[in-house]
């Protein structure tokens, strides 16, 4: 049993860290009708303060990925996510506009840095299996995303401000902090690979920085996108259904369903990790057809239907692109993994300025 508890208590402190990060996603995307009320935005302006998050997560990473590599990602993950309850501190107590975009870029820089660090420490110490675990992590994430909506959504119909959401989140934080306290970046598995592998692997990486840079970009476009549209899509659905279908009383029950389908097909993922490479391929397509189905739909049933699609096809992909990308450059994880989240920050923090101007 002690070395069960050994050998995984790794993945648990992460799965409660991304049911964290995903409580925060899905509750700022249901509190954002009332902040918007509160606040006075108009759907331009809601568009800039959801893109502030995303800013922190572009600029962010660049900065301390690689300080991760050099001082050590136990350190520096631990920084961050005090980082992320003081911004959580920050919005408990905003009531205008500067103030909230202080708080949120906060909570954006705590959560990209946790998001790069916890990536490339499941390389580090799951490096047989990181692609299963990375999928639990992300089931987390999933898991806090699904729950979050219809409890805070319960809880501001019954009168609670919106500034709560962001105190339960801090608190959730603190717990965090403390099971990172013990963690050990030691690997708790081992792969063994033949010299011939190993050095036409190597043949394949850039000698002076050894980062295969054209695998790599390829990989930050890819995720660059896939964020884009599934921020634009999460944090405006509730606005498309209030607005253009006069079905508010649904927006909760319809992001908790896109986020539920994701922990669908994550789960799903786990079995096919075989086919990865495929697999990827299949949920973007997926993903892009979903997307535009509901762009066209005009009544609540289809669009709770397709959006049980999309989350489907969402769900593997976070988990295959970092799992795939992060393996081309093992020995410079978090560096990888800062770019990947950094282009999830340009894609998150373009869409939501796009789809709110339209």
């Amino acid at each position: 049993m002690k070395s069960f508890i050994k050998k995984n208590y790794a993945i648990f402190v992460f799965a409660l860290i991304f049911f964290v990060v995903g409580s925060e996603n899905g509750g700022y995307q249901i509190a954002l009708i009332n902040i918007t009320s509160d606040l006075q935005l108009n759907e331009t302006v809601k568009g800039i303060i959801v893109a502030m998050q995303y800013l922190a997560i572009l600029v962010t990473p660049l900065i301390f990925g690689n300080f991760a590599d050099k001082f050590g990602k136990k350190k520096i993950a631990i920084i961050f996510l005090f980082i992320l309850f003081i911004g959580c501190l920050i919005i408990t107590y905003a009531y205008n506009v500067p103030v909230f975009i202080v708080g949120i870029f906060f909570v954006g820089a705590g959560i990209s840095i946790i998001q790069t660090i916890i990536s490339a420490q499941l390389i580090d110490i799951y490096p047989a299996s990181n692609p299963q675990r990375m999928t639990i992590a992300q089931i987390f994430y999933s898991l806090g995303a699904v729950i979050s909506p219809l409890a805070f959504n319960s809880f501001m119909n019954k009168g609670m401000s919106w500034h709560y959401v962001f105190t339960a989140i801090g608190i959730m934080c603190i717990i965090g902090i403390v099971g990172y306290l013990f963690l050990k970046n030691k690997p708790q598995e081992f792969v063994y690979k033949n010299k011939d592998h190993s050095n036409s692997s190597q043949g394949k990486m850039n000698k002076e920085s050894n980062i295969p840079w054209l695998y790599v970009t390829i990989f930050i476009i890819i995720f660059l996108v896939y964020v884009g549209v599934e921020t634009g899509f999460a944090y405006f659905l509730p606005s498309f259904m209030k607005g253009e279908l006069n079905a508010e009383a649904l927006s909760a029950g319809c992001l908790s369903l896109f986020w539920g389908m994701q922990i669908a097909g994550r789960v799903i993922s786990v079995a096919l990790m075989k086919i990865k490479h495929l697999l990827l391929l299949i949920c973007l397509v997926g993903m892009s057809i979903s997307i535009i189905l509901i762009g066209t739909s005009t009544n609540s049933t289809s669009t709770y239907i397709f959006t049980a699609f999309a989350g489907l096809f969402c769900g593997p992909i976070y988990p295959l692109i970092t799992s795939i990308g992060i393996s081309f450059a093992p020995q410079k994880s978090a560096t990888v993994s800062g770019f990947f989240i950094a282009s999830s920050g340009v894609g998150g923090m373009l869409l939501p300025i796009v789809v709110g101007s339209l």
